[in-house]
């Protein structure tokens, strides 16, 4: 009986012994197994990752929200020749899930709309496989779409409340943090040729008329897709500078806004620049903040303009082209429009001749 009630006492000190014992192992393993810095440094964190998220399921959520935005894992794929951390992850939320389901009786709720929205337009897309012109490139589609549309399941799954809603969107900032930062300081140094281990991209590219030169691209490596994604966090900063009330938080809001609105900037992305203008523009009519929000909005334009590239506004200007001349009609010069137009073009002529099925799931460059 005094054995057993020993053991009762301290069976938690057991197991944390156990798991230091077993922590300790691998990581000797690790550093001995790993010869880069970077990747031990990411193994390590990811062993504490792990088991936060089993502990507590909302820290592993905000990890795979941070991942998926920075695209943590691909960028270790690439850059790092590391293995994809993502689908391993997302199956130990999916565990986590079934398992405190089992033992703790937490039912995940708010699943079975998203999932059936998202099935329904994986059944359409998939019906493709039949008639696409490239069943390869079609069934490698659908393979991205399979892994986004469970990484976005469990998202939905996970968020549960409005205060699981308000850490997301805090970890989302964190992201804007983390890859806009590394954005701006390369552009203000100049440092384009150092892709800060994946995450600061840049690639050199027509800005106006035949001048090239570097636009940032982030951790996607297409400066058009960066200045999207980061538009994205924009209003969500504002709206967070404007609302918050502890200091530490609107300061970090302050810096989630700066840096992302400066890494649109830096990406020379005129799509990007219309859809920043149009989403704010919405904003300000949706929820119209206070006069003093309004000029400290205004007080923090001016300094971001500070650091705007000279070629920006250039390049801006070439929307322009689009403006139609005393005659009533347009003159576009610009290459890229002009490429693009073809494109669109193309897809009207591809709707014209199947308006119904579509050309296939990734056929349209074919």
């Amino acid at each position: 009986m005094i054995e057993q009630s020993a053991l009762k006492v301290y069976w938690p000190a057991i197991v944390i012994g156990a798991l230091a014992i077993a922590i300790g192992g691998l990581m000797g393993l690790l550093i001995t197994e790993i010869a880069e810095p970077f990747i031990l440094l990411v193994a390590v964190a990811g062993i504490f990752v792990c088991i936060g998220a089993i502990a507590r399921i909302e820290w592993g959520l905000l990890a795979l929200v941070f991942m998926t935005y920075t695209r943590f894992s691909d960028v270790l794929v690439k850059y790092h020749g590391a293995p994809s951390i993502a689908k391993s992850f997302v199956v130990l939320l999916i565990a986590a899930i079934i398992v405190r389901w089992r033992l703790y009786g937490e039912k995940p709720r708010g699943w079975e709309r998203s999932t059936m929205l998202v099935v329904s337009f994986g059944l359409v897309i998939a019906t493709s496989l039949f008639y696409a012109v490239d069943f390869d490139r079609t069934y490698s589609g659908l393979e991205t779409f399979i892994k986004d549309a469970i990484i976005a399941i469990v998202i939905a799954t996970l968020v549960q409340n409005a205060n699981s809603l308000r850490r997301v969107i805090w970890m989302l900032l964190a992201a804007g943090i983390f890859i806009g930062t590394i954005s701006v300081y390369q552009q203000l140094t100049g440092t384009h040729t150092n892709n800060y281990w994946g995450f600061g991209q840049a690639e050199i590219r027509q800005i106006v008329g035949d001048v090239n030169d570097f636009r940032i691209s982030g951790p996607i490596g297409d400066s058009n897709i960066y200045g999207q994604i980061l538009v994205v966090l924009v209003p969500i900063a504002l709206d967070r500078v404007w609302n918050e009330k502890k200091s530490l938080l609107r300061f970090l809001a302050i810096w989630a806004l700066a840096v992302c609105t400066l890494s649109i900037m830096f990406t020379f992305s005129r799509g990007g620049f219309l859809a920043l203008a149009g989403v704010l523009g919405l904003m300000l009519v949706r929820r119209p903040p206070s006069p003093p929000a309004i000029l400290a909005t205004v007080v923090a334009i001016i300094l971001i303009w500070q650091f705007v590239p000279a070629r920006y506004t250039d390049r801006i200007r070439t929307l322009l082209e689009f403006a139609p001349n005393e005659e009533g009609a347009t003159t576009v010069e610009d290459g890229s429009f002009k490429g693009r137009s073809s494109e669109m073009t193309a897809a009207w002529m591809m709707f014209i001749d199947h308006p119904f099925l579509g050309v296939g799931l990734d056929n349209s460059p074919l």
